[in-house]
C-alpha cells in the first residue's frame, strides 16, 4: 500500500459519455445535482458544495462509473475474499458540468484500505485535515476521507474494521476561496461516503452525518 500523497497520481477519466442511456433519454440533458450520481448529492448542503466548486447548479447525466449498488458490492466482495488485504475499488461516478470537451468536472471513487496509513504525518502540505470520519484530508484539487465500517453484511467487526477511503478529485483547480473549495469537496464527499456507508449498513453511518462539522484537526 502507498502513502497517502501516492493517491493522486493517477488521473481523472477521459471517458467521454454516450448520447443516451438506452431508455431515449440523452445523456446531455442539463440536470439538477440531485439526479446525477445515484443521488448522492441531493442534500441541499451537497448540492451547495457542488455549487461552489463548479459554478453552476446545472450538470449532465452520465453513465460513467459503477453507481452506487455496484460501488457497494464491489467493496463487499472484495472484503468477504481478502479482509484488509482487498484493495478493491467502486468507481462511484463523474460529474459533468459541459458538454463539449467529454471530460468530467470530478470524480468519485472509494477504495478498501488497510488502514496502515490513515493516522500518517507524512502528507502534501496542499492538504488540510479535517475530523470527519475517521481522518479527512481536504484540498482545493482533492480530498480524501477515511471512514470505518463495522457491517455484518461485509464481514466486518469492532475489532477487525474494514477500512475505506474515499476520493473527491477534479480536473482542474476551482476558481474560488482555497477554504471555501476544499470544505465544498470535503462536503461533497461526504454525502457521497454517507450514502455509501448506509448501502454497506455500516454501524453508526462509517462515523458520519449528513451534514460534516467542518472542523480542522489540530
Amino acid at each position: 500500500m502507498t502513502a497517502v500523497g501516492l493517491v493522486l497520481a493517477v488521473g481523472l477519466t477521459a471517458t467521454a459519455c454516450s448520447g443516451d442511456d438506452g431508455d431515449g433519454k440523452s445523456e446531455w440533458e442539463p440536470v439538477g445535482a440531485e439526479r446525477i450520481c445515484d443521488g448522492v448529492f441531493a442534500s441541499p448542503v451537497a448540492q451547495r458544495a457542488l455549487r461552489t466548486m463548479t459554478g453552476t447548479d446545472r450538470f449532465f447525466h452520465s453513465e460513467v462509473g459503477d453507481g452506487l449498488d455496484v460501488a457497494a458490492e464491489k467493496l463487499t466482495a472484495g472484503y468477504l475474499a481478502s479482509g484488509v488485504r482487498s484493495e478493491a475499488e467502486g468507481d462511484l461516478c463523474s460529474v459533468y458540468v459541459e458538454k463539449e470537451s467529454g471530460l468530467d468536472h470530478s470524480r468519485v471513487s472509494f477504495t478498501l484500505d488497510d488502514g496502515k496509513f490513515i493516522d500518517s504525518p507524512d502528507y502534501s502540505p496542499k492538504f488540510t485535515p479535517y475530523q470527519v470520519g475517521r481522518r479527512a484530508l481536504a484540498g482545493v484539487r482533492a480530498v480524501i476521507l477515511y471512514i470505518e465500517c463495522v457491517s455484518p453484511e461485509m464481514g466486518s467487526s469492532k475489532e477487525q474494521p474494514a477500512f475505506i477511503r474515499g476520493e473527491f478529485r477534479n480536473r482542474a483547480d476551482p476558481a474560488g476561496d482555497a477554504r471555501a473549495v476544499r470544505e465544498a469537496n470535503l462536503t461533497a464527499l461526504n454525502a457521497a461516503a454517507f450514502a455509501l456507508a448506509g448501502k454497506l449498513g455500516c454501524a453508526n453511518n462509517g462515523g458520519l452525518s449528513e451534514q460534516p462539522r467542518l472542523t480542522p484537526a489540530k
